[in-house]
């Protein structure tokens, strides 16, 4: 018969931790790109480079959500939950944000 031993308290608990600051860094850096890339459209000299800079702003909004539905992942909040906050059905929100931790046939 085969045991499986589960992790010490203290070492889950660190890993835990470390997830956690990973996923909260990735947000603020995502914040951070999103802030540059909204100032960049602000300044822009013409309307079509204006719109260039839009289409830079709106895929970086999905990463800022990303990061942030990692991080709720990471804290521990439930995709029902997220999906709630993001006014959006479960099954349309694991097809948006698959969770990087299950694996898929």
């Amino acid at each position: 018969m085969t045991r499986i031993y589960a992790q010490p308290p203290a070492l889950a608990a660190r890993s835990r931790e470390a997830i956690q600051l990973e996923a909260m860094s990735a947000r603020v850096e995502a914040v951070a790109d999103l802030q540059s890339l909204a100032e960049l459209v602000a300044r822009a000299p013409a309307l079509p480079d204006m719109l260039s800079a839009l289409v830079l702003v709106q895929q970086q909004v999905h990463g800022v959500r990303r990061a942030c539905v990692a991080e709720a992942r990471a804290v521990g909040y439930a995709d029902h939950e997220i999906a709630a906050v993001l006014r959006i059905g479960v099954s349309d929100f694991r097809s948006r944000f698959p969770d990087e931790g299950e694996s898929t046939p």
